[in-house]
């Protein structure tokens, strides 16, 4: 989890932040994660091929962290359907642009059931009752 800058902008809502509590944040200046250190670290040390992302002004922080997730070598999933920026012009074409450069678009609902895998799942259930 990354916020932008807290002091200048200020903390994550917390309906949000409670959400992600349990999870390492880091502060950041830079609009693409990958330029903070702690976070490209903590990525690399997840030792993970895929990176899932999420989040907002689409067309300035998640592009950019997109463009170097993709230049580091990962795959790139964008949860399209949960990022937004003030302008949904700006939010369209920062998603084309990042599918133009390999990113892989998807949904919150559809990623939820990739990685559920089946519906014997453990966590099928929770995870139908959220998409309902």
């Amino acid at each position: 989890v990354n916020e932008q800058y807290k002091k200048g902008i200020g903390e994550t809502i917390p309906s949000l932040k409670e959400l992600v509590e349990t999870y390492s944040s880091y502060e950041k200046t830079t609009f693409s994660c990958c330029q903070n250190d702690e976070t490209m670290k903590a990525i690399k040390n997840a030792n993970k091929k895929v990176v899932i992302v999420a989040g907002i002004e689409t067309h300035v922080c998640v592009l950019q962290t997109c463009i170097d997730l993709l230049e580091n070598g990962f795959k790139v999933v964008l949860v399209t359907d949960c990022c937004s920026s003030r302008k949904e012009n700006d939010t369209k074409f920062a998603i084309k642009r990042l599918i133009q450069a390999g990113v892989i678009p998807t949904t919150y609902e559809s990623i939820l059931f990739e990685l559920t895998l089946d519906a014997k799942n453990p966590c099928f259930k929770e995870i139908s009752s959220l998409v309902k």
